[in-house]
């Protein structure tokens, strides 16, 4: 968490400044300084050196998080520290980062004096002894090439999901609450869905560290704008990581509720038909659409789309309602008892503000199932064309005394039935 002086300092100006300068996510809630992006000036570079590449930043994470202030136990801070190092790296050179693409914040410069990586030997390159003992002991027996080539490919969805999680919470999160499970997804992708947290970690620390610490220190903007850009579910797909794409292009709380009233209102449309419900989508759906204002890539669009969202509601509140309705009765009749369309906040919000018209919603479409089943008992079926089929005519009614046989069979049993119609 950023301390006092620094949440007074970028306390931001409300009365004139620039809402797009604020940088309110970081004073929120940073990440404690051993976790910080470590900048190391003279790298080692090379794809055959890789494995040495990321075992070093881990052994720098190690000591930064043993030996802070409160530090934690050596093997836990040996765990996380190559947990770190192999996500970021996999971030890195998926989305193409660099120190630059960190904020300055959060980001530490690993100077000559530390790091050399362009000596031959470890004691060159590294000086302090016991960093190099640590290099040392991530051998292969510690963590395995496919280990590491697992947490990398953590790395590659998450810089994504991570995003995801940003535009939901509008910029105050990277990994809290419901929304845990967006990224949570891709590591039970690449190492299984009952996978164990690797190096004896707690699952708990383990996702803390690859879902929240990792991505943590990229800037903000560049994993909304990845996690927006429909071109990134493309991609994703293709590198085979479907568990990041599902939720991209992500939408922000505003688009979110319009989408769930549109897709509500087009849902009922056909079940406002059974119900005897005239349900004209066409102006709602579009209002809905508008909700996105430009390409959300500021606090004004924000602003206005949050604005446009409320309108749509306020207009068309009382129906949608009805909508609720509608859809819980068709629900309720097939056994489906919560529904995931209705979880929507902004449609549970609506349900609640009018619980009157979600019940005229729910009782017309009971009525409408009441008739329905008495056309059936009166051997009427009503015509269902699949796959776009044409529609057949609904059957024509039974005689009145087989009508009649079936009423009472329903009420009285067969038996009576048979013996009341000669």
């Amino acid at each position: 968490m950023a301390t006092l002086a620094q949440f007074f300092a970028n306390i931001p100006d409300l009365r004139n400044g620039n809402a797009d300068a604020y940088n309110v996510l970081h004073v929120a809630a940073g990440i404690p300084a051993p976790y910080f992006y470590l900048n190391f000036e003279s790298p080692l570079d090379g794809d055959d050196r890789i494995r040495d590449r990321i075992v070093t930043a881990a052994a720098f994470y190690h000591t930064r998080l043993s030996e802070d202030d409160g530090g934690l136990e050596d093997d836990d801070a040996k765990a996380r520290g190559i947990v770190l190092a192999a996500v970021r790296e996999g971030m890195a050179k998926a989305w193409n980062l660099r120190a630059q693409d960190t904020i300055a914040a959060q980001r530490v410069d690993i100077g000559l004096d530390d790091w050399d990586g362009e000596q031959d030997n470890l004691e060159a390159r590294v000086p302090d002894a016991n960093i190099r003992g640590r290099i040392e002991g991530y051998d292969r027996d510690y963590v395995s090439d496919e280990v590491l080539s697992q947490l990398m490919r953590v790395g590659m969805g998450v810089f994504a999901t991570c995003g995801v999680i940003m535009v939901r919470t509008e910029g105050q999160h990277h990994f809290v609450g419901e929304n845990k499970a967006v990224s949570v997804a891709v590591g039970k992708q690449v190492f299984g869905a009952q996978f164990t947290a690797p190096f004896g970690m707690a699952m708990a620390d383990f996702e803390d560290v690859a879902y929240h610490k990792a991505p943590h220190c990229w800037v903000s903007n560049n994993m909304i704008e990845a996690a927006r850009d429909p071109n990134t579910k493309v991609r994703l797909l293709a590198a085979r990581l479907a568990s990041a794409a599902v939720r991209i292009p992500a939408l922000y709380p505003s688009e979110s509720g319009a989408s769930a009233i549109s897709n509500l209102v087009l849902k009922t449309s056909t079940a406002g038909a059974l119900a005897n419900v005239a349900v004209e989508t066409d102006t709602v759906v579009a209002a809905c659409r508008a909700v996105t204002v430009r390409d959300m890539g500021d606090a004004d669009a924000r602003a206005a789309s949050t604005a446009a969202l409320a309108a749509v509601i306020t207009r068309f509140g009382p129906d949608i309602a009805v909508c609720i309705g509608l859809f819980r009765g068709i629900c309720a009749h097939a056994g489906v008892s919560n529904p995931g369309i209705l979880r929507a906040r902004c449609l549970t919000r609506i349900a609640n503000d009018d619980p009157t018209m979600v019940s005229t919603g729910v009782q017309q479409m009971e009525a409408a199932l009441r008739v329905q089943r008495e056309k059936s008992r009166r051997g009427i079926l009503r015509g269902i064309g699949l796959f776009g089929a044409e529609i057949p005519p609904d059957t024509p009614a039974l005689p009145a005394d087989e009508t009649m046989a079936q009423i009472l069979a329903a009420v009285v049993g067969r038996i009576g039935a048979a013996q009341a119609v000669p």
